[in-house]
């Protein structure tokens, strides 16, 4: 194995790890007692991770880097460079404040690995039909309508590039995250006693309807996984 390779790895598996510690952690320590929203955090957590660990199982490399660097280590070190630059100070007292070091130092070492990564990826340069881009389109369509559109740019590039690398597990179970916590927040805010509007049920079916068609594709690839191990040809 090379070394460009192992340092790919080492910083996908390791920015996971910390990832779900972190998150468990934090929900551990969470003093809101919000059941449903707390299961639906993990299950994101979980599913992300598993993202990742196909990244590294298919040696998808570039591809696990780019989701990485996406969904982890830029967003979560730049809490602790951007004080850094701005005023000079950073309180690194607690273990959010311990993780944040760490997050924005794999920050680093994944543009590093991805610089190294770049020179032996190739994309896939065949065809596309419309369907093959279909779950990004939809991921972003959903979080530009309900969540921000920065975080649905940021989804919908994880998706396309690990579709454009052949990392189909990967945009399989990325796109159920986007998915996974609905169902939970909408039963939390029932718990709560908080007032549903009719936003919300769009929000709650669309979400619902989105992750069990994510469900029936991750299962539609495993089969075919399963059949292509096999040497069944279709």
């Amino acid at each position: 194995m090379k070394k460009n390779q192992i340092l790919s790895l080492v910083t996908i598996g390791l920015s996971g790890i910390l990832y779900f510690v972190y998150n468990l952690i934090n929900l551990i320590e969470s003093k809101d007692y919000n059941l449903w929203d707390n299961l639906g955090v993990l299950l994101y957590t979980i599913l992300l991770v598993t993202a990742l660990a196909y990244a590294i199982i298919e040696r998808k490399l570039f591809a696990g880097l780019v989701v990485t660097m996406l969904k982890i280590t830029l967003p979560f070190g730049h809490r602790f460079l951007n004080p850094i630059v701005t005023t000079g100070k950073y309180d690194v007292s607690g273990a959010v404040g311990v993780f944040y070091v760490l997050f924005a130092i794999l920050a680093i070492v994944s543009i590093v690995a991805l610089i190294l990564e770049a020179n032996e990826t190739r994309f896939v340069s065949s065809k596309y039909e419309f369907k093959t881009f279909l779950g990004p389109l939809l991921v972003f369509i959903f979080l530009f309508l309900f969540n921000d559109p920065s975080v649905a740019i940021i989804a919908a590039m994880a998706e396309i590039i690990s579709l454009l690398l052949m990392a189909v597990m990967t945009e399989d179970f990325l796109f159920l995250s986007f998915f996974i916590a609905v169902p939970f927040k909408f039963v939390q805010k029932r718990v709560n006693g908080v007032d549903v509007t009719a936003f919300e049920v769009i929000y709650l079916v669309l979400g619902v309807a989105l992750l069990i068609y994510g469900v029936y594709e991750l299962i539609t690839q495993i089969k075919h996984a399963s059949h292509e191990e096999h040497g069944v040809v279709h």
